[in-house]
């Protein structure tokens, strides 16, 4: 098959979005499919990396981001006119400016009765907005109105949808109303790299600092600020105790400033296998969220056999 994967971002040591579709289109590659990529330009260089002959990425010119988080690339071109190149086209997330422009390109090409590739729009999360998430009421404002215009377009124009639990289909009916046909569940997976962590787990010894880790994205709703506040309470009664920060963010520096004089410390973005040696090597992993799906980080803490202690939220308790 000829596959178009179509995501914000495209790398390793991104958020759990754009890990899946980087693994998910090496994998594809490996089964002997030919994949593209369509994605944001991140940087100055190499803009169509041959990762490996069945394997293309294509970066395009990228008029900046909303919230830093959403990426304003210009693919919308290519998806009209490339189209009919593929035998289906996946696209990422429906909060996305790339995946709204995979909307777009399927309407048009729709009304002017050009091949159409089916699209498989898979979510990551996001449905809704959670009443605790901490960011002001403007931008709740614009989460509402989005849900109820483009991203329910894009949502429509998919062909078929893959969500990651019985609850985010649930949020999907209410809020979006499609057909209950066109959804499909496909928990999220981890690599066998994850597994091989788990032989050197654990080992017999005891670790005189008992030490706690978060890795993902240093974003609201992911309420990082709540494990530091935490810690400070933890502290009164266990002294041996620390705190690895794994991710980056638009919250990081309010962050730092919050851990100042706390046995805490920010890595920065880790390339995947270093983050899951972090994580296996760590006494516990904590998920502080207010809004999630289901993070493909707390099944890989659980497969290098790492305690996790979580929120429940989205599909963590499922």
């Amino acid at each position: 098959m000829r596959i178009l994967q179509v995501t914000p971002f495209f790398a390793e040591s991104y958020g759990g979005t754009e890990r899946y579709s980087y693994f998910l289109s090496n994998a594809l590659a490996d089964r002997g499919h030919d994949v593209e990529v369509y994605t944001s330009r991140l940087y100055k260089g190499v803009y169509n990396p041959q990762l490996r002959p069945n394997l293309l990425v294509h970066r395009y010119v990228t008029l900046g981001s909303v919230w830093k988080i959403n990426p304003l690339a210009v693919i919308l071109p290519a998806l009209i006119w490339n189209a009919s190149e593929y035998d289906v086209i996946h696209a990422h997330s429906f909060l996305y400016f790339t995946s709204n422009q995979v909307a777009l390109a399927k309407i048009y090409r729709s009304y002017f009765n050009m091949r159409n590739p089916p699209v498989l729009l898979q979510i990551h999360g996001g449905i809704g907005i959670p009443k605790e998430l901490k960011i002001s009421r403007y931008k709740k404002t614009i989460k509402r109105i989005y849900d109820n215009t483009i991203g329910s377009m894009t949502i429509h124009a998919a062909d078929a949808i893959l969500t990651m639990s019985q609850i985010e289909k649930e949020q999907i009916l209410e809020n979006f109303k499609v057909d209950e046909n066109q959804i499909l569940i496909l928990p999220n997976a981890v690599l066998d790299e994850t597994l091989e962590l788990a032989r050197f787990k654990k080992l017999d010894y005891e670790k005189d600092v008992f030490t706690l880790i978060y890795a993902g994205d240093l974003e609201p709703w992911k309420a990082v600020e709540d494990l530091i506040a935490a810690l400070k309470i933890v502290r009164k009664k266990i002294d041996n105790i620390e705190l690895m920060i794994v991710g980056e963010g638009t919250q990081k520096k309010k962050l730092e400033k919050m851990a100042r004089g706390l046995p805490v410390w920010f890595t920065g973005y880790l390339p995947h296998k270093q983050a899951l040696i972090r994580i296996a090597e760590a006494s516990a992993f904590v998920m502080p969220s207010i809004w999630e799906g289901l993070p493909t980080v707390i099944l890989e803490a659980m497969a290098a056999k790492t305690p996790v202690i979580s929120t429940s939220v989205g599909a963590i308790p499922e």
